[in-house]
């Protein structure tokens, strides 16, 4: 559990954008999105991230993805990047 990295993390979208608070190394502070199935069970970010919805209601959304370690998702080489397979719920 590395939650504690990443205090007041927030995500939002909008119609094809996203932008994230104290997204440190796992997100940039903004960028764009595509569906990449026809389920809408997943989708990609502008920096190459594959993203699984493993669930999304009114009030919670729950998600996969693996994150490379050792750089930000800008590029910049950091210290706290934990390569892994990461799963976030965020609560509205």
């Amino acid at each position: 559990d590395v939650s504690a990295n990443y205090p007041g993390f927030t995500l939002s979208f909008t119609d094809g954008g996203y932008t994230t608070t104290n997204g440190s190394d796992l997100f940039n502070a903004s960028g764009t999105w595509q569906w990449t199935d026809e389920d809408a069970k997943m989708l990609s970010l502008d920096d190459g991230k594959e993203v699984t919805i493993t669930l999304l209601n009114e009030n919670r959304f729950t998600f996969t993805f693996t994150h490379a370690g050792g750089s930000s998702a800008n590029g910049t080489n950091t210290s706290n990047g934990i390569e892994g397979n990461y799963t976030i719920s965020v609560v509205k």
